[in-house]
């Protein structure tokens, strides 16, 4: 394929997307297509017309009522066909002679965009976020909006060396609100290299991990993050952060726009599943087929609205928040032996002192006595053992480990939450779940037949401990 031929498919692709965006629109009377022929620019004799801004801007100008609003959307979809225009002129004056890789390269970009225009056409047309939805992601994260900061940073980074070591960076940073230029200066006295970077932005239009970092620290505060590699490290200092909330309806259209992009990348990933599943991949390489398995699960995964298993498993979450206790009450309210209190002469209990009421009730007795010369180690061994077990103290301890084992999922759920559950399917479901756990609580506790399986400490326990590696399991 010669370049000439190269450029005009390129011109082509460019203006397919003016062609399927002007489709789109009403069918044009005779008066209409009239005026979407007259000429609004011209560009080095190639025009540009009314038709082609219509196309542009349909979508941009929906119920936009503004007369300035409309003036600038239309201002700046022109400037963007000017532009395009620019750029397919300089194309067509490209030499390949003096540009041997540029037929590559359109070469890449075309098949990037027939590929793109595939998708979309698999897709369709992104269906508009509920006001609910967009209300409720303005109200989760009010980092980004309500409470949105805008934050002047800097950053120092730099290879960790035998001549700078991290303890050196770390004996710099004590120094306090100089530390940054001290660590700066540390830096050029050992000739060590590093890149400096001066940033401003808000919350929104900031690295999630930097914002993290740059949350925890005051005006004029430097800290030291080593990289992950611990072959590097990066010195940020906060210079200041200021105040700058964005409104609900300024911040619509932005929500709007990322929830699109979000639905369309979601059912792109379904449209590539489908095909993949119709198709026969070999990957050669065992390391890199092992990688692209666990990435094509998780991908699959996103890609797929949340079952009622899954649902079920998070409601399970919530539900022990109230299970595990009733769980261990019943467990607990059976009074284990205890032993007994001295007799005083006329047969009366002695009266012990609050210490020795206190070493009595946690102290476990040991069986050993008199008549152990009779039994065997084992025998001595395992009423040792029973006693200690009835210890209250190790019943306290062991139910302490039980409880966090029992919310260590519930832990890593809200550590790392499914992308699909958002704010208000997470609170129907922890209610549903603690109305269950409560439900099950109260049968077990009223009903007699079910009462009566409990009545051994151990059941209930027991049956949390069999429920919970059964569902961990699925």
């Amino acid at each position: 394929m010669n370049l000439s031929k190269l450029c005009i498919i390129a011109i082509g692709l460019l203006g397919a997307w003016f062609s399927i965006a002007h489709s789109q629109t009403s069918s044009p009377g005779a008066g209409a297509s009239i005026s979407s022929s007259v000429v609004v620019a011209t560009v080095n004799s190639q025009t540009i017309t009314q038709g082609q801004l219509d196309a542009v801007t349909s979508d941009a100008l929906k119920g936009v009522v503004d007369p300035v609003v409309q003036l600038r959307i239309r201002t700046q979809a022109l400037n963007t066909l000017i532009n395009l225009a620019l750029v397919e002129q300089a194309i067509s004056r490209i030499d390949s002679k003096q540009n041997p890789d540029w037929e590559k390269i359109a070469q890449k970009a075309q098949q990037e965009a027939v590929d793109n225009a595939y998708i979309n056409s698999r897709i369709g047309k992104i269906a508009e976020p509920r006001s609910e939805q967009i209300d409720q992601i303005y109200a989760g994260n009010p980092d980004y909006y309500s409470k949105n900061k805008i934050y002047h940073y800097l950053v120092l980074t730099f290879p960790l060396t035998d001549n700078v070591t991290a303890k050196d960076i770390e004996t710099t940073l004590t120094i306090g609100t100089s530390a940054f230029d001290g660590v700066k200066e540390l830096l050029g006295k050992r000739g060590a290299k590093f890149e400096s970077i001066s940033s401003w932005g808000s919350a929104i239009d900031t690295n999630p991990k930097m914002l993290a970092i740059l949350k925890t620290l005051v005006d004029g505060q430097t800290i030291g993050q080593l990289s992950p590699d611990k072959k590097g490290m990066a010195v940020i200092k906060l210079v200041g952060s200021y105040l700058d909330p964005i409104s609900l309806e300024d911040a619509r259209p932005m929500i709007t726009a990322k929830v699109k992009e979000a639905m369309r990348n979601q059912a792109a990933q379904s449209v590539l599943a489908e095909l993949r599943a119709k198709s026969k991949v070999d990957i050669n390489d065992s390391a890199l087929a092992v990688q692209v398995q666990n990435a094509q699960a998780i991908a699959e995964r996103e890609a797929k609205p949340a079952n009622l298993l899954e649902q079920f498993k998070v409601g399970w979450y919530f539900a022990l928040i109230l299970l595990v206790p009733a769980g261990f009450i019943s467990f607990y309210r059976i009074p284990v032996p205890r032993n007994k209190f001295p007799k005083t002469a006329n047969g009366n209990e002695a009266e012990l002192t609050l210490k020795e009421k206190i070493l009595d009730y946690i102290r476990p007795t040991m069986a050993y006595s008199g008549d152990n010369f009779n039994k065997s180690f084992l025998q001595i061994a395992a009423e040792d053992l029973g006693l200690l077990w009835n210890a209250r103290v190790t019943q306290f301890a062991l139910m302490i480990v039980m409880a966090i084992w029992f919310f260590i999922p519930l832990y890593q759920f809200f550590a790392n939450p499914p992308v699909w559950l958002g704010l208000r399917m997470l609170i129907s479901i922890a209610l549903s779940g603690m109305a269950c756990g409560l439900a099950i609580a109260v049968a077990c506790w009223k009903v007699p037949r079910i009462h009566q399986v409990f009545k051994h400490h151990l059941a209930a326990v027991a049956m949390l401990i069999v429920a919970q590696f059964i569902i961990s399991l699925v």
